[in-house]
């Protein structure tokens, strides 16, 4: 196993205004995904606050790591993961619980910032059935 050069690998992230998905973009000068990524897998690690892709090259026959931090959002955990690789890029679909600039997500993540721990329970609905919800710290 080996893991990819940071340097040769650049990200950002892309969310549009009330669409709960957050979208992350991968690019390489170097590399293209299209005819490069076999069996690309991503997981969601939650404890570490990160995404790492994984897939074998199919030049060089061997599996490549990366590794990307997650920003703060809430993340829709009972929705998979959306992806797919293009001809310059790798992308990376996140569904959300709300959009990332919903007033009640500002809210939230302001408020964790101001010290209240209780805060980090889950939420419930009016069912009284819990939430899954995640909240990613960087």
């Amino acid at each position: 196993m080996r893991s990819e050069n940071p340097r040769k690998w650049r990200f950002t992230w892309e969310s549009q205004s009330h669409i709960p998905i957050l979208k992350l973009y991968l690019f390489s000068a170097q590399f293209n995904p299209i005819n490069h990524c076999d069996n690309l897998i991503i997981d969601l690690i939650l404890e570490k606050s990160i995404l790492k892709l994984r897939w074998s090259d199919r030049n060089l026959l061997n599996l490549v790591n990366l590794t990307v931090p997650l920003p703060r959002v809430l993340i829709d955990l009972e929705s998979p993961l959306h992806f797919r690789t293009l001809d310059d890029h790798i992308e990376v679909k996140i569904p959300l619980l709300l959009p990332v600039d919903h007033p009640i997500v500002a809210s939230f993540i302001s408020d964790l910032h101001s010290g209240y721990d209780e805060l980090l329970t889950p939420l419930t609905m009016d069912s009284g059935k819990q939430s899954a919800f995640i909240l990613h710290f960087i």
